[in-house]
């Protein structure tokens, strides 16, 4: 009787695994029903489901058998938890904006073995500053890495940045006055009053054609006035120390 119980169970349960997607429903309705015993399930469970992958090889094994706890992972300490990697939001660089940070640092390292270039007329002024002995404090913001001297004490630029005026009173100078005017002829206005110049009245002035007014007074000036000042057409004012004679053919033209 065992036997014929043994065969018709394993015939129900192979019946019901292979027809059902969920072979362990099978198992639990027989047991609960009485149509198998639970020894007889038993033996079963260990027989069918070599037969099943043998005879059936793409069917899965029925899952009534009795499956492995899975490991759940050890429970780390606080402490030992790994935290998630730390993101860092990385702004795109631009490109000039680098080469502008680079160079505003670099340049004031270099300097002075970097070259700054004032304009032709900035560096006719310059020239004459060097060849004064006065104190360098006279004339100190004259700054040879300006663009153009119009800043500069005494200096007056029109809208082209061109100098047109150049006034120095009450100045221990001590040298005489310019004679390398070429880059400045669009002065209108020169005055050079009580700045301590010696020597003469350079003939050089003669190519300002703008100039105006000419103040040279309270100078240690001698010798006689040019003639080619006449040459001045536009010249309107001219104040000279009491020691500077004209000579005659410039006051037979007067």
């Amino acid at each position: 009787m065992a036997f014929y119980e043994h065969i018709s169970a394993f015939s129900l349960v192979l019946a019901l695994s292979l027809s059902s997607t969920n072979t362990s429903l099978a198992a639990r309705h027989l047991l609960d029903t009485g149509a198998v015993s639970s020894s007889t399930l038993a033996l079963i469970q260990s027989t069918i489901p070599p037969l099943i992958q043998l005879k059936f090889p793409n069917v899965g094994l029925p899952v009534f058998q009795t499956l492995p706890k899975p490991k759940m992972p050890a429970t780390l300490p606080s402490t030992q938890i790994p935290s998630p990697p730390t993101r860092i939001a990385v702004m795109p660089l631009n490109p000039w904006n680098t080469l502008f940070s680079f160079l505003t640092i670099i340049l004031p390292l270099l300097n002075p073995f970097v070259a700054f270039a004032v304009n032709p007329q900035g560096e006719t002024l310059l020239s004459w500053k060097q060849s004064l002995n006065g104190p360098a404090e006279a004339l100190s913001n004259w700054n040879p890495t300006d663009e153009a001297p119009c800043v500069w004490l005494g200096i007056t630029c029109n809208i082209n940045k061109e100098v047109v005026e150049l006034e120095l009173r009450h100045l221990s100078l001590y040298g005489t006055v310019p004679t390398n005017l070429s880059s400045l002829v669009s002065l209108t206005k020169v005055v050079l009053s009580s700045t301590n110049l010696t020597g003469s009245v350079p003939r050089e002035i003669a190519i300002l054609h703008e100039l105006n007014y000419l103040d040279l007074s309270d100078n240690a000036l001698t010798g006689a006035i040019p003639s080619e000042i006449c040459n001045l057409l536009k010249l309107q004012e001219i104040h000279l120390p009491k020691e500077i004679f004209p000579k005659e053919s410039f006051s037979s033209r007067n």
